[in-house]
């Protein structure tokens, strides 16, 4: 094993750090595990028979998982959904993982198979027994190096600031710049705090606005994700 120190860095960031290591990486197919994860013996064989170039593997969704069959899933279950597998022209195709997203829940696994995904990569689910073992642990011990400990609160940044990018990016078929996720992400932090007194916050994106000559009106397209508390 090799590991990749990351400097100037006071707080851990998944995606960041998922990126660091593909940079020093040497193969052509870059497998993501979360550090809780203990692979089964057949794990790399599978992978060699199954991902290439035009696929991404990962685990099934948490609700479907045999893992959590007989139990009620909280934010401390164990999901699995952090271990994908994809081909290295694609990873970088896209730029890597959307490191804008921090802190525990904000979705950065999702986002990635949501862009392969628009992209005409094939995503393919990965068998759980591919996982031998999840260490099990706190949501303390979680979020321990993380700058917003508030899991709620990055999970719903997360789902604004992903949904709305998704929307925008099939509207223009392609991935956004940097300059426009960081406003996208600065508009998702700030709708992400339930407003007092209502049960519903969203973020609104202006795409286009045309005004129509010779008429008293004009055309506006926008983007809008909407939150809604059920009580």
């Amino acid at each position: 094993a090799r590991v990749v120190k990351v400097e100037n860095r006071p707080h851990f960031n998944n995606w960041a750090a998922r990126n660091s290591g593909a940079k020093h990486a040497e193969g052509q197919i870059l497998a993501f595990l979360d550090a809780d994860v203990i692979l089964s013996d057949g794990f790399s064989e599978w992978v060699g028979a199954n991902i290439g170039r035009n696929n991404v593997g990962k685990m099934p969704s948490a609700m479907s998982q045999k893992t959590h069959r007989d139990e009620k899933l909280s934010e401390a279950s164990n999901k699995l959904e952090g271990v994908q597998v994809m081909h290295r022209d694609r990873f970088e195709q896209l730029g890597g993982y959307d490191d804008l997203l921090q802190g525990w829940g904000a979705g950065g696994d999702m986002d990635m198979v949501d862009r392969l995904s628009m992209n005409e990569v094939e995503v393919v689910t990965m068998p759980e027994t591919l996982v031998e073992h999840s260490i099990q642990h706190s949501m303390e011990e979680r979020t321990k190096y993380h700058q917003n400990k508030s899991t709620s609160h990055t999970h719903l940044v997360g789902i604004l600031y992903r949904k709305s990018k998704l929307a925008l990016m099939r509207l223009f078929n392609k991935e956004l710049a940097l300059e426009d996720r960081k406003r996208l992400h600065g508009l998702a932090i700030n709708a992400a705090t339930r407003p007092t007194g209502k049960n519903s916050t969203h973020v609104e994106l202006l795409v286009t606005s045309e005004e129509i000559p010779g008429a008293n009106y004009k055309t506006e397209q926008k983007v809008i994700t909407t939150i809604t508390w059920q009580q």
